[in-house]
């Protein structure tokens, strides 16, 4: 490592931070707080800002711009010396360190290179602050060299080097206890290549595993922590590798995948949070058990072939839990709270939900104790919880047991809708500010559930307890009709091209689906085919076919079904057969037919007609057709011409496509003209930096070298080189 860029930086920072369990957002945050608090309309996605410190991918120009001016430099350096500085283990070492960075980095000129030095002063923290934000600053904007990871042979592969989002989950902050089930983990694994947590629901095992993981970062090279959803197979093939391209088959990314965790050595750990399954049903088991490095699973059931520790209910557990979630509430007497620990059968979510009830409502101990001998709370004839060996009856009785005690905290109704509203995003959160702008004003709410517990905040974002977000979840209280202005911003987000929230969107989309009420068919009916047209873009095959499935149903059984509806459920469906199956002969049927559809009685919807004549271009290139494909692009950019539309986003990737395709045949002359007025459009809407002009400089450039046109092909070489250093980051979002 002897290049100082984003990369290299953020390396040697992460060194000083390993005492402070940083994540890889967090970083981001504390950097870049000043453009943070500034920019509204940005959101860090988890799996750009991988890239981005791992040397894959370049700083988003947004941020690099906003730093250009003098004054958001000296904010930066403030926000260096008072946000990341306090985490640092040891900051004058941390920038001594980026000083030797600089100094063998023979790729920066002399003059850069002292300029850089004289911001380096062994005195206060804000010069070593001063120092650190120059360097990263110019390790930012200059020309983007894609870091190349290169495992040694004694060790595992850095799998930060190699897998995209491998952030790591911190335990939650009201975590207590457990030390010797801590202890035995750790013991278990020395001895065992493979380790089974096993408990009920709600007892804690994922946050046990984030603690042992926070304690033990430093034994392992590698931690990995993989939540199963159903299938190891599928968990393994939607991994996101660097070196991944749109082209793998899901059976290649598995197989490419899988090698590659194969080769990871007893000083990795795999973590498999949620293996809530059988041996029976899955049929990948024991290859992931033959792993030569270290493999914990957490499941509510019981493998008795492998190695397995039990997390039971324990009376000093759970009096630990209810001390600290009661807060100042000591006034209570011991005997009636071991009475109602006891009723729990120490239950430690159960036990948590007791605490906020006792701390933030009107209930006394007393009471509580009385509405469980009741049997208020339980679903059963018992008078205690008990576990019994049919787990589905036990995970029942658990899980009825925690709504009850929910329904016990009285929430009023605008709460209850601002908690399911937030338990549809990802469990990482939604930014509060996002929140309010989709959702409307709930400040008062959110304060209140904030005091109550059942909020925590974190960098801005909202979050929910992950087990008590699966109970909302599950509840399904929520209707689209209760929240139309929030389900249309999720159907604008989804449509709208520069929108930095898609992601996130699409994980909105996805819960949605399963644990949203569809009461309005027209939202629903909108929300559905912007979301999977955005899916395809982004590659989330798993996510579209469910899609796919619910736009079949919904043109089979809604009212006030247009023909372009029909039309673009076969556009759809041609993507899949394309995509998923890679069937282009049936890819060009269904094609074919949605545009026989589309134009028939005429479409308002241009753009998703020229997608269809594009996209049967494409398919008729691939099976060698290539006079009719140049028929069918060429038919996709005069739709949008005739209505003006090629001035778009969606219009010069068209007629560039078209471009490609004269070229391919021979039909240079053509192609250049196409790309050359591409440029002047671009230009003119974009600007002369644009990268969108560097790239189809770029191709001009390529185009006319081929055909032995040097001159006009080396023409501008310093805007070809800084083309050449800006298309990997554009690449990422979705560009030409």
């Amino acid at each position: 490592m002897n290049r100082v860029d984003f990369h290299s930086v953020s390396a040697i920072l992460f060194h000083y931070l390993k005492e402070a369990d940083t994540s890889q957002i967090d970083y981001v945050y504390m950097i870049f707080a000043s453009f943070s608090n500034d920019t509204e309309d940005f959101m860090y996605d988890n799996g750009l800002v991988c890239k981005w410190i791992k040397g894959q991918a370049k700083v988003s120009p947004r941020i690099v711009n906003y730093y250009v001016d003098d004054s958001r430099k000296e904010a930066m350096y403030q926000d260096m010396e008072k946000e990341l500085f306090p985490y640092l283990s040891d900051y004058a070492n941390a920038a001594n360190d980026i000083k030797t960075l600089l100094i063998s980095d023979t790729s920066i000129s002399d003059f850069e290179k002292e300029r850089l030095l004289s911001f380096y002063a062994e005195s206060s923290s804000d010069a070593y602050a001063c120092f650190i934000a120059e360097v990263l600053l110019f390790g930012m904007s200059r020309s983007f060299v894609k870091f190349d990871a290169k495992a040694s042979g004694g060790t595992s592969p850095l799998i930060d080097d190699i897998i995209l989002t491998t952030l790591l989950p911190k335990p939650i902050k009201t975590f207590v206890g457990r030390e010797k089930e801590l202890a035995e983990v750790h013991e278990l694994l020395e001895e065992h290549q493979t380790l089974f947590i096993q408990g009920v629901a709600g007892i804690g095992k994922s946050e046990l595993i984030k603690r042992y993981i926070k304690l033990h970062r430093k034994d392992y090279t590698n931690i990995l922590l993989l939540d199963y959803s159903g299938s190891l197979y599928e968990m393994v093939a939607d991994l996101d590798f660097v070196d991944d391209t749109d082209g793998l088959t899901e059976k290649e990314r598995f197989r490419k995948h899988f090698r590659f965790l194969k080769s990871l050595k007893e000083d990795t750990l795999l973590v498999i949070d949620n293996f809530d399954t059988t041996a029976s049903t899955e049929s990948l088991l024991s290859q992931f058990c033959d792993l030569k490095c270290r493999v914990i699973f957490t499941t509510r059931n019981l493998f008795s072939s492998y190695e397995t520790l039990t997390i039971t209910a324990d009376k000093k557990q759970a009096e630990q839990v209810l001390q600290s979630n009661l807060g100042t509430s000591t006034d209570y007497s011991l005997e009636e709270l071991d009475l109602i620990l006891e009723f729990l059968d120490y239950h430690t979510m159960a036990v948590e939900l007791v605490a906020r009830l006792l701390s933030y409502t009107a209930i006394t101990p007393a009471k509580l104790f009385e509405a469980l001998k009741e049997n208020i709370l339980l679903p059963s004839d018992d008078i205690k919880i008990s576990i019994t060996k049919d787990n589905t009856t036990e995970k029942r009785r658990y899980q009825n047991h925690m709504e009850k005690l929910l329904d016990m905290q009285e929430l009023e109704h605008n709460q209850q809708k601002v908690l399911a509203v937030i338990a549809l995003a990802p469990e990482t959160g939604i930014p509060i500010k996002l929140l309010y702008q989709w959702y409307g004003t709930c400040v008062n709410e959110v304060n209140e559930l904030l005091e109550l517990g059942f909020l925590t905040i974190e960098h801005n974002q909202i979050q929910l307890h992950p087990y008590i977000r699966k109970i909302i979840n599950a509840r399904k209280s929520l209707s689209l009709n209760d929240c139309p202005h929030l389900f249309e911003h999720l159907r604008s987000t989804c449509v709208n091209e520069v929108s930095s929230y898609h992601v996130f969107a699409l994980d909105m989309v996805d819960t949605t689906l399963r644990f949203v009420k569809k009461d309005n068919e027209d939202i629903w009916k909108r929300i559905v085919f912007a979301a999977l047209e955005r899916t395809s873009q982004y590659q989330q095959f798993r996510s579209f076919e469910k899609l796919l499935n619910e736009c079949n149903d919904i043109c089979q059984h809604y009212r006030n079904i247009s023909t372009e509806n029909s039309a673009m459920l076969l556009h759809f469906q041609a993507v899949k057969a394309a995509k998923i199956h890679q069937n282009f002969i049936q890819a060009l049927e269904l094609e074919e037919k949605a545009i026989f559809l589309a134009t028939k009685y005429g479409t308002s919807q241009i753009l998703n007609l020229s997608s269809m004549y594009l996209d049967a271009g494409r398919y008729l290139a691939l099976l060698g057709k290539q006079e009719k494909a140049l028929d069918y692009t060429k038919k996709a950019a005069g739709v949008l011409s005739n209505t003006q539309m090629q001035y778009s986003t969606a219009g010069i990737f068209t007629l560039t496509s078209y471009a490609k395709l004269l070229y391919e045949s021979g039909k240079i002359s053509d192609a250049i003209q196409i790309y050359s007025n591409c440029i002047g459009l671009v230009k003119k809407i974009y600007g002369d930096n644009s990268i969108t002009k560097g790239y189809l400089t770029q191709n001009l450039a390529a185009i006319c070298a081929s055909s032995g046109n040097n001159k006009m092909a080396i023409s501008d070489p310093s805007y070809a080189l800084k083309t050449l250093e800006q298309l990997s980051y554009y690449s990422l979002i979705g560009g030409y």
